[in-house]
């Protein structure tokens, strides 16, 4: 494997920990606390060493976007961890092709709560040690750890042979290991066919196929097929967001659930519903003998 980040070194252009300031923060830190998604793909993609591999942060945790935990893989792909603004941004660059010369990673469908592997895990082990590390280290759904290959979990702090083995286990026990093709593509091929599928789909339907995607990409279909695949789907009419559905959402606070939602389904009109007129634009209520509120009686 490449150069990976250890304290005291450089990591591209920053030493980790020079503290230049009243605050107590690095420099590093400092960076990761002010950077946005777009600026962490470049710092990502561009200014990192070419023999870079494995893990490393973008973002804080009391930064604007949250942090998320990346890794390098072979060098080209980009595995994105965590479920912060961050992460979700950088999944979309990424996605969309944003960093040329690299793909987004591929995570098998679902997005299982990281939590429902403790139970199994401490099963598997007599212990909570391997479920808190893969917690420490950012994942936030099982998948994303099925999705990381077993040379990339070995390299997470306090990790080993006996942590792999169990997650493992505790994966293929709980069927959460990644689905296979009848004809799966080889391995090293999946991610760059991942991409190749996202990049010929709008963002809504990105979003709403991101899981499919991955299972074709991880099939041995011909890239013909592949591609007529992904032209019909991104035929498709996307649905218009509803009026109601957004402002029950923006009302409640669910803010990353009115952003996926709007992500995934086309502008919604422009006439927003009111308590008085759940539904404008329908004309007068019928068949219980009233009139639509604010319409005279005949």
């Amino acid at each position: 494997m490449g150069a990976r980040y250890v304290p005291g070194r450089r990591v591209w252009g920053v030493q980790a920990e020079d503290t230049d300031s009243a605050d107590g923060l690095s420099r590093l830190e400092r960076l990761q606390l002010h950077e946005s998604p777009e600026e962490a793909l470049t710092r990502l993609t561009v200014d990192s060493p070419s023999d870079w591999d494995g893990w490393i942060q973008v973002g804080s945790r009391g930064g604007q976007y949250g942090e998320a935990q990346v890794c390098f893989i072979q060098r080209r792909y980009v595995h994105v961890v965590g479920a912060s603004a961050m992460a979700q941004r950088l999944r979309e660059l990424l996605a969309a092709g944003a960093a040329p010369g690299w793909a987004l990673h591929p995570v098998p469908p679902g997005q299982t709560p990281l939590d429902l592997l403790a139970g199994p895990l401490l099963a598997a082990s007599g212990a909570v040690r391997f479920y808190n590390l893969l917690l420490r280290s950012g994942f936030a759904t099982a998948e994303e750890v099925a999705a990381t290959p077993d040379e990339y979990l070995l390299d997470l702090r306090q990790s080993g042979p006996k942590m792999v083995a169990a997650v493992r286990q505790v994966l293929r026990e709980v069927g959460l290991e990644a689905p296979e093709a009848a004809r799966p593509a080889p391995a090293g091929e999946i991610a760059e066919r991942f991409t190749c599928i996202m990049s010929l789909l709008s963002g809504p339907q990105r979003e709403r196929y991101r899981d499919f995607a991955g299972m074709l990409a991880r099939s041995s279909m011909p890239l013909a097929a592949l591609s007529k695949v992904t032209e019909s789907l991104g035929a498709e009419a996307v649905p218009p967001a509803d009026p109601m559905v957004c402002l029950l959402l923006d009302t409640l606070g669910e803010a990353v659930l009115a952003s996926y939602y709007r992500r995934t389904h086309a502008p919604p009109s422009e006439i927003l519903p009111s308590a008085d007129d759940p539904h404008p634009g329908r004309g007068p209520a019928v068949g219980n003998g009233q009139s639509h509120p604010g319409t005279p009686a005949d």
